[in-house]
């Protein structure tokens, strides 16, 4: 291979296969002086190229801050055996900085090298400095033009990436600014790179991205939920599986339920209760009674109505779904509640029992009684047993399922007015679906207003004029050609497909408190058939193609896994 020789420039040219003998390695470079200054610009200014080629020692060169933060660690061997017996292939480049020295702008690496192994004087190109006519502005010119030199060579690191759009972020560019400069980066990745940097967990996010578990957008969320060792563990992993949106939605339940739940236990504690952590086993010595297995002295049920002297009672806290009667606001046991009257309204209710639609759930935290001391609360142990087992499992199936249907519904909304909403076009498959609908079930079209208004921030669904705003949003405008108004048709596809969507969502989970449409999975005979589901599995099946992650209750829906399996893979969060 050829040798490179530097240039007779005013500094005396050297060989570049023959190295000269090194001089003493100065502790600080040399600025030029001023008649070397006004020889060099005038060069420059003179050569119609732009370039100036010159012989320099590498310690008089001075480096900025360079976007590659590893460029002296990747000095290997045979890097720094090319240089000592090549010289270089191409020359880096330098400019004057304004304190007066040569300045690298492109070939950091091989201006280290070229020190390392005393290639002295070195060959290098003076060339024009970084565009701006302030600091910022040229910095903002270095930054970019190192990135494009870096990504189309040795490829950056992650930390470098991060770096350099931080750094842009902090001399005042936006993301759109930084998208437009760096190319490669997005506006969202640099509106992410920015939440990180000013979030609590900034480093705890940032290892995550460096370390590869979580992309850059992932990883500022992270560093702004702060989460615990084991939420972190369930984020990363429902990174690597797609479930990362659904899981963060899921973190923040079991969060609020956790709050409460510590509320509540400081509030038991303070009257006196013993605190249980877990329910008693059957084996276990000194087993305290549960409430439900005793009876009084006169032979009726015990109720919370006996439970008077806290010295007398443990209890077990958990956050659950509660039944709460709608026209008193009172809790009620779930047991209560007639099953024959679910999704049939004229149903009249078994006496002693509630309607299911004069009841609502809530999430909310529960106490479970136990006793440990009958002769002291003046109970006994029943001799008929306590409530029907098999009804209080379906009871506690049906709560779990509510949790977790509640957090897919969060998701799958989420990615409706994140995600879909914000398309240009409408994906394959919309349109045919929608035309589906129409012709088996047009009725339902007349129900996702509502939802409508709050998928497009226009209000809340419990708003007046919905209609009216709706039609706003659709801009139609009867002065108008048809083929002259503002709304494009695939924009008002977008809107149709929207209602369509919110149509179906009023009708899997009309409230908050009605998630009831994972009861269409008919995975139990003690769990009622939903009317009109059968276009769930439809509508899911539709956004799983689009780019939608299912949850397990979603998934239970479109046959895919079991109910049972459903509530267990979900109750890692939200049990």
């Amino acid at each position: 291979m050829s040798t490179t020789t530097a240039p007779a420039a005013a500094d005396t040219a050297v060989s570049v296969a023959e190295p000269a003998t090194a001089p003493a390695r100065r502790p600080d470079p040399k600025p030029l002086t001023a008649e070397r200054l006004t020889e060099l610009r005038a060069q420059l200014e003179a050569s119609s190229t732009g370039r100036v080629p010159l012989a320099v020692d590498p310690e008089d060169l001075v480096f900025g801050r360079n976007i590659r933060s590893d460029a002296e660690d990747t000095l290997d061997e045979e890097f720094l055996a090319s240089i000592r017996e090549h010289g270089f292939h191409q020359e880096p480049k330098v400019f004057i900085n304004r304190d007066g020295y040569l300045q690298v702008r492109f070939g950091h690496r091989r201006t280290l090298a070229a020190r390392a192994v005393d290639y002295r004087p070195c060959p290098v190109i003076l060339v024009a400095p970084p565009l701006g006519e302030t600091a910022r502005e040229q910095r903002i010119d270095d930054i970019g033009t190192q990135w494009d030199e870096n990504e189309r060579r040795t490829e950056m690191t992650d930390a470098d990436r991060i770096g350099a759009v931080e750094e842009m972020l902090d001399l005042g560019l936006t993301p759109v600014k930084v998208e437009k400069r760096l190319k490669s980066v997005t506006r969202d990745e640099a509106a992410a790179i920015g939440r990180l940097r000013k979030a609590t967990a900034a480093d705890l996010g940032r290892a995550a991205a460096l370390a590869g578990d979580l992309d850059i957008s992932q990883a500022a969320t992270v560093a702004e939920l702060v989460p615990d060792e084991y939420e972190m563990g369930k984020l990363t992993e429902a990174a690597r599986e797609g479930r990362f949106e659904r899981t963060v939605i899921a973190v923040h339940h079991r969060r609020r339920a956790l709050a409460a739940t510590e509320a509540a236990r400081e509030s038991f504690v303070k009257k006196g209760y013993t605190i249980l952590t877990s329910k008693p086993g059957y084996w276990d010595e000194n087993k305290p009674d549960a409430l439900e297995s005793l009876v009084t002295h006169g032979g009726r049920p015990a109720t919370v109505q006996d439970v008077t002297s806290p010295s007398h009672w443990a209890v077990l806290l958990h956050h659950a779904e509660q039944a709460i009667l709608i026209e008193t606001g009172e809790q009620i046991s779930a047991d209560s509640i007639d099953p024959a009257t679910v999704l049939d309204p004229a149903a009249t209710p078994a006496e002693g029992k509630h309607h299911a639609d004069a009841v609502r759930y809530e999430p909310a935290v529960s106490a479970s009684y136990f006793c440990t001391d009958r002769k002291g609360a003046g109970l006994k142990v029943s001799r008929t047993g306590g409530a029907n087992p098999e009804q209080g499992a379906a009871n506690v199936r049906a709560r779990k399922a509510n949790v977790a249907a509640r957090v897919d519904t969060e998701a799958r909304r989420k990615f409706i007015t994140d995600k879909f909403l914000t398309r240009k076009t409408l994906p394959k498959g919309i349109i045919q679906w929608i035309t589906h609908m129409v012709i088996t079930d047009p009725e339902i079209l007349t129900k996702g207003n509502g939802f409508a208004i709050e998928f497009f921030g226009l209000g809340n669904k419990g708003g007046y004029n919905l209609r009216e705003k709706l039609t706003g949003l659709i801009g139609y405008d009867d002065t108008r050609a048809p083929d002259a108004q503002k709304t494009t048709d695939q924009r008002a596809l977008i809107i149709l497909a929207a209602l369509a969507m919110a149509a179906t969502e009023a009708r899997m989970q009309p409230t908050d408190k009605q998630p009831h449409y994972w009861r269409a999975t008919q995975d139990d005979p003690n769990v009622c058939y939903l009317p009109g589901s059968s276009g769930h599995a439809r509508y899911l099946r539709l956004l799983a193609a689009i780019g939608h992650k299912p949850g397990p209750i979603e998934r239970a829906v479109m046959g895919q896994i079991s109910l049972t399996d459903a509530i267990a893979e979900a109750a890692d969060l939200t049990a």
